[in-house]
């Protein structure tokens, strides 16, 4: 679920947990904030229905806000 992402994040990027929010980029090329199982569900269900097999995700540093430069992008593959 949404708290297993957010800790494989964590560790592959060296990140304390809490310390960032993560969003997914939609079938309408907006970006969407991750909160719960509920958004992840749905961003699966998206990424199924379009036939992708993979999800451009967004991580957010949340110390600096919405608007801070010190964020970074990732791809990360569904299997």
């Amino acid at each position: 679920g949404c708290c297993h992402l957010d800790e494989e994040v964590a560790t592959r990027f060296k990140l304390q947990l809490g310390s960032f929010k993560l969003n997914y980029l939609d079938d309408e090329d907006e970006w969407v904030m991750l909160v719960s199982d509920a958004d992840l569900q749905e961003c699966l269900e998206i990424m199924d229905f379009f036939g992708k097999h993979n999800v451009k995700f967004l991580v957010r540093d949340m110390v600096h806000g919405m608007e801070s430069s010190g964020s970074s992008n990732s791809f990360l593959v569904r299997s």
